[in-house]
């Protein structure tokens, strides 16, 4: 592939091991979010929706959050129908949390026999104060593990110093030295506080 003209990019991403039990995957996580997965435990109605249960309904809502969260239209409906079909197809899986009654914070989790993948989140902007996702996270960990995954990719990768490609556009850009921004910096802190090792990769 090189040979004919691809190129090769690293970047980095979050991985945990499955493999481990679920004390020390428990035991890995940042301390702080112990307590943030114990309110989310307690004070949400978290739905996971798989194969088995999805209905049309739940990945509109999912969307209609993702809308809320981002302020505008980002992804076309075709996107989302695509997304249904996988969760369907059982190539992936859905997390829902509601507070008092009200969706609230959601998440896509594609699968496979070996991996799952975090793929999108979204809370609603007003209740950033609380620690929605948290929950949803272990909980999505803890069933793909339950599934037979042996690892779970918690995603990119960002540090002070070391951009990803895959939040700054074109590889032409990518080329540049381009600094994260705060946004990127904390995603990134975010994700490495459910445990695993941050790896490089090659994208051809």
């Amino acid at each position: 592939l090189l040979e004919r003209g691809a190129i090769a990019t690293p970047y980095l991403t979050q991985v945990i091991n499955l493999t481990n039990e679920n004390e020390i995957l428990h035991a890995n996580l940042r301390k702080s979010y112990k307590s943030l997965i114990n309110w989310g435990s307690n004070n949400l109605e978290i739905k996971l929706i798989n194969h088995n249960s999805i209905a049309v309904d739940d990945i509109e809502n999912f969307r209609l959050i993702h809308l809320h969260a981002a302020g505008k239209e980002t992804r076309s409906k075709k996107s989302w129908q695509l997304q249904y079909d996988m969760v369907v197809n059982n190539e992936a899986f859905l997390i829902l949390g509601e507070l008092d009654k009200e969706l609230v914070t959601g998440m896509f989790m594609l699968i496979s026999p070996k991996f799952c993948y975090y793929g999108i989140g979204a809370s609603k902007r007003e209740l950033f104060n609380k620690p929605l996702s948290h929950a949803l996270m272990w909980k999505s960990i803890l069933y793909a593990k339950n599934e037979g995954c042996q690892y779970f990719e918690v995603g990119d990768q960002v540090y002070p110093k070391q951009s990803n490609k895959y939040s700054y556009g074109s590889y032409e850009d990518n080329r540049k030295i381009l600094p994260p921004d705060d946004k990127y910096l904390n995603i990134s802190q975010y994700k490495r506080g459910f445990g695993g090792k941050t790896i490089i990769r090659l994208d051809i």
